[in-house]
């Protein structure tokens, strides 16, 4: 049995914020209504518990490809979290801001490659495409005194 065939009216419909939660798995009515509902019974909990309850229907909303719905809604109620109190919330947040450091250093040692040697080729933007961050700031740090592109990939 697939649990998506499952009605989830009854589960949205506990008092019990827990079973409310997994009804975002089974067949609802209205996505978006069921995350309003489900956000409105969590602000009901206190501080603690709806930090708890809040990243719980972020994973299982995840899995429905919903947790941007559940984001929008968040943004109109009135919930005070600080995601560096909750460790999942604070690897995803560190994890954010390495991947935008990582494509800011890309798209900005492309960019001077461009400007200081002209047209880079598709072996030399999929080399930095593929390039870890350390990698990234290595090559970076080598481009303002490089002089051929040999000198920024050594």
């Amino acid at each position: 049995m697939d649990v998506r065939d499952l009605d989830g009216e009854p589960l949205l419909a506990s008092s019990n914020v827990n079973e409310s939660i997994f009804a975002i798995l089974c067949r609802v009515n209205n996505a978006r209504e069921a995350v309003v509902r489900i956000l409105r019974q969590i602000l009901e909990l206190p501080a603690g518990e709806q930090r708890e309850a809040l990243l719980q229907l972020l994973i299982v909303s995840g899995l429905r490809g919903l947790n941007t719905v559940v984001e929008q809604e968040v943004k109109t109620m009135p919930f005070e979290i600080d995601i560096h109190e909750n460790t999942f919330l604070e690897g995803i947040y560190q994890r954010g801001l390495q991947e935008g450091k990582q494509e800011n250093t890309r798209s900005l040692l492309l960019r001077g490659l461009e400007l200081k040697f002209g047209p880079v080729s598709t072996d030399i933007r999929a080399r930095v495409d593929s390039a870890d961050l350390p990698t990234l700031d290595r090559w970076y740090s080598n481009f303002v005194p490089a002089t051929t592109l040999d000198d920024v990939f050594a």
